[in-house]
């Protein structure tokens, strides 16, 4: 059978990386049943880290409470200056493209 393994065939994908890569992942499904994720037990995603560095670059990094209070205060800021007219609003996609 020749499929999208990561879309139309998350069964064969699981039974193909545990049998091949002694690796269990369970896929993560939406509303309407369609793989939407997977999920890889942090064990397993902690020997990929270690083989794979490039890796670390794709987990999200806690931020410190004063990095959040910082980027706060940055948002308030910009957000007083918009309401003086004093810079120009941004469009909102602009602004979570950012996140």
């Amino acid at each position: 059978m020749i499929c999208n393994a990561y879309i139309e065939c998350p069964i064969y994908l699981n039974s193909f990386l545990e049998v091949n890569y002694n690796m269990k992942i369970q896929i993560i499904q939406d509303d309407k049943g369609k793989p939407a994720g997977v999920f890889i037990p942090i064990e397993q995603w902690n020997k990929l880290r270690k083989k794979y560095s490039e890796l670390d670059d794709l987990e999200l990094k806690h931020s410190n409470t004063e990095q959040i209070l910082e980027e706060f205060k940055e948002a308030m800021m910009e957000l007083k200056n918009i309401e003086a007219g004093e810079l120009k609003a941004r469009p909102v996609k602009e602004l979570l493209d950012e996140l």
